[in-house]
Formats: structure tokens, C-alpha cells, sequence
């Protein structure tokens, strides 16, 4: 009886017979019947790496993926290593560390990483599961990964987890939010437990959202002046110590309700006036007295004086 290629008899010993498809280090699979092999997946038994060149997909159901450590090319200068060896603090337990970057002649060189590691220096068991999640990046002209970015399971985020505080000196590592020119008007979409925030690079103000916008950035601060003068959208007391005209912010540009206080502390001509809108009540003094300022948040200041 005749053995099929690539076959051994039930019984028989030794290897069978028949030619072998595809290249060397190429996986063979049946390909409608036939034996057949394929550039997308193959095996370097001298470096234990099985090399995918294209997409790992679950025809049903779930996929997961387990490695001890490997080399997953989607291109041949492109790598993701999976569980690589990497150092963490002292008492926190590896749990799983995904690494980014290139791979030449059979060496990894990392530019980036995120791992899981126990939380808060715990171990992880049946009772125990908490984690955090670290996101690394090695800067230009380095080799070294640096944490940037790191998610508690106790639910902080530290934005700079280099472990090493910002020169005053430095031109990065900055968290940057939202800006524009002028105070913001849009309601932002709600997330429990969290606060929009927005800098207005017209009036220089931090703006934070809570049923509306409100000014945060120098809310309650005082200066003093000696000459004209114009209010910060930020400023609540303005003291004057000569003649001057003392200007209050578009009351657009603030919250309705937002208040106010010039005070002239002396025998001093001090005019009030506003960069927009109109100003409803007492616009002058020459003694002693206090100028209160209520905005309505669209065109007015009403101002009433007292002595």
C-alpha cells in the first residue's frame, strides 16, 4: 500500500516522505486541501520568535493571548513585545508590560510602554486585585523609558510621574487645556464627578464650569493704583490712592452677580467707567467712598456709593 506524502502508516516508524511548501521558517496549514505555506506566519526557532506579519483575529467568540515574552511584527521593522522585562519600584509586582518600538537583526529597542503593576506595593491575590497602569516614553536623545503618565487604582492621575519635579526653567512637561479668546458661553457635555476647564486669553482668566461658567484664576484679589486704571475680569477690590479713571471688564466677560469694590481713599477725582456696555448708578466720587459693582453678566454694572 502506497504512504500519502508528508504521512506514516499507523505502526510505522520513522518520518514520512513528500516534499515540503513554502520557504524555510514558514508555517505550513491546508490550504483547501492541499499542503501549502505562508510568509504571514513563521518561526525563528534560534531567537524563539513566531513572526505575524498582519492581523490576529477572533473568528467567534474571545481571544486571548498569552506569552512569556515574544515578538509580534506587523512589520518587519515595527515590534510590540508583550510581558518584556522591565524594572519596577521596589515591592510592586509586574502584571503585565506591553512594549512599543523597533526591531532590527533580532534586538528590540523599546520607545514605549505601558505596564500594570500591583497596586500601592500589594500582592496581587483572590482578595486583593487592585492595579495601576503606567503609561512610559523615552525621550529624544535617550534610552531610557520615563513614566509620564500614571493611573491609580486608588483613582489619582499623575500627569508628571516622572518622580522628578519641572525645572522653573523648563519648555515641556506641561499639562495644556482648552483656550480661546474670550469668555466661554457653551454648556460642556457633563461627566459625573468631573469640571470642565477653559483660559480666556482675552482677560486672562481661568474659567471653570459648575451650572456655569466661573471665573477660578485670582477670584478675591486686591491691588492698588495710582492712575488709570483697568479692572482684571479676575480683580474684586481695586484701591485708589490718586485721581484716576478706574475702568471695569465688559460685564459680558464675567458671570452675572460678579461684584466689585473700588475704593477712593482719599480727597481724589475718581471717574468709573466700563471697557463695554453701560454703567447704571455712580460714576464719580471726590472723597472718601466705596464704589459696589454688580455685573449682570450681559451689559450692565450697576453701581451703587457709599461714604
Amino acid at each position: 500500500m502506497a504512504v500519502p506524502p508528508l504521512y506514516k502508516a499507523p505502526g510505522s516508524g520513522g518520518s514520512g516522505g513528500g516534499s515540503v511548501a513554502g520557504s524555510n521558517t514558514q508555517v505550513q496549514f491546508n490550504d483547501g486541501g492541499s499542503l501549502a505555506g505562508t510568509s504571514l506566519v513563521t518561526i525563528d526557532k534560534t531567537n524563539n520568535f513566531v513572526g505575524i506579519c498582519g492581523g490576529v483575529r477572533a473568528s467567534s467568540g474571545s481571544f486571548s493571548c498569552t506569552l512569556s515574552g515574544g515578538l509580534l511584527n506587523s512589520k518587519a521593522s515595527l515590534g510590540l513585545l508583550l510581558n518584556a522585562a522591565e524594572s519596577f519600584p521596589a515591592g510592586f509586582a509586574g502584571i503585565a508590560n506591553y512594549q512599543f518600538g523597533t526591531y532590527t537583526s533580532n534586538t528590540g529597542y523599546a520607545s514605549a510602554s505601558i505596564n500594570a503593576i500591583s497596586a500601592e506595593s500589594s500582592t496581587q491575590t483572590s482578595t486583593t486585585l487592585g492595579a495601576n497602569l503606567n503609561f512610559r516614553l523615552v525621550p529624544v536623545g535617550s534610552a531610557a523609558l520615563t513614566t509620564r503618565v500614571a493611573f491609580y487604582s486608588s483613582g489619582s492621575v499623575v500627569l508628571n510621574a516622572s518622580g522628578s519635579a519641572l525645572s522653573t526653567s523648563a519648555t515641556d512637561g506641561f499639562v495644556y487645556i482648552g483656550s480661546g479668546a474670550g469668555r466661554p458661553t457653551g454648556t460642556p457635555t457633563a461627566n459625573t464627578g468631573a469640571t470642565p476647564l477653559y483660559y480666556d486669553t482675552t482677560n486672562d482668566v481661568l474659567w471653570a464650569y459648575n451650572s456655569s461658567w466661573k471665573p477660578i484664576a485670582g477670584v478675591g484679589t486686591t491691588s492698588t493704583q495710582s492712575g488709570n486704571y483697568s479692572v482684571p475680569a479676575y480683580e474684586s477690590t481695586t484701591i485708589v490712592t490718586a485721581t484716576a479713571t478706574i475702568t471695569l471688564p465688559d460685564p459680558a466677560t464675567v458671570p452675572s452677580g460678579t461684584r466689585k469694590t473700588v475704593i477712593d481713599t482719599g480727597v481724589f477725582t475718581v471717574g468709573l467707567a466700563t471697557a463695554a456696555g453701560s454703567i447704571v448708578g455712580s460714576t464719580s466720587s471726590v472723597a472718601f467712598c466705596f464704589f459696589n459693582c454688580v455685573s449682570d453678566g450681559s451689559t450692565k454694572w450697576y453701581v451703587s456709593k457709599t461714604t
